[in-house]
């Protein structure tokens, strides 16, 4: 899920988080669930360990896609403190068309709906920087809080169904150095699964082993 930023008011969105850790600064007004057209999300991979054993979410521009997120009404006086925790990205300034949420109780702060249509905010978010950036794959524990957090404010059901399907996780079954409560309702891998996480693994350790053989000769 995307968190944004208003400009003039100070609001965002960014790529990646569960309900109440979704704009982690003091202050934050929620204003609405929001669309940016011309990106898609994507996730690179931390040259450094990550405590969520996962690829880090981001945006990239894509003409005809469109990253779902919330906007926020952020103090100007915690720029600084929002730099500082999206380390390796960078700010940059977005158009978002703010929309309704699915769940009422987050159109409080929406603007009328007759002027829907047209309205935009500028907003701030935060894109990975990084030149040598490599792509991989969310956690299921990662992927799980963005899904959450998507559902929790009420973005497009066809959204959340696209997160869920159009993304494989990385198989990562062990702790995540995180606490938060949208991981308790994270369902159990079942030993199904594992044992199907092992053919693939089996599959394509063989499937290089072939390869590099037909290589050598």
């Amino acid at each position: 899920m995307l968190n944004l930023v208003d400009k003039e008011k100070s609001y965002s969105p960014k790529t990646g988080l569960a309900p109440k850790r979704a704009c982690p600064v003091k202050g934050a007004t929620f204003v609405s669930i929001g669309a940016l057209e011309g990106y898609k999300l994507a996730f690179v991979e931390f040259e450094e360990p990550s405590r969520w054993h996962s690829a880090a979410a981001t945006i990239e521009q894509k003409q005809g896609s469109v990253v779902w997120g919330c906007i926020w009404k952020v103090p100007n006086s915690f720029a600084d403190e929002l730099d500082k925790q999206e380390i390796n990205y960078k700010r940059i300034d977005v158009m978002v068309y703010p929309r309704q949420s699915t769940n009422e109780r987050f159109n409080l702060n929406m603007p009328l709906l007759s002027t829907l249509s047209t309205y935009v905010i500028k907003c701030l978010t935060y894109q990975y920087e990084m030149p040598d950036k490599k792509y991989g794959l969310p956690s299921p524990q990662y992927k799980h809080v963005i899904v959450t957090g998507a559902e929790e404010h009420g973005l497009p059901t066809n959204y959340i169904q696209w997160l869920r399907e159009s993304f494989e996780d990385n198989g990562y079954d062990g702790p995540v150095d995180v606490n938060l409560k949208a991981l308790e309702t994270m369902p159990k891998r079942t030993k199904k699964w594992l044992l199907n996480q092992q053919e693939k693994e089996l599959e394509a350790e063989s499937s290089n082993t072939v390869l590099n053989k037909l290589m050598d000769n």
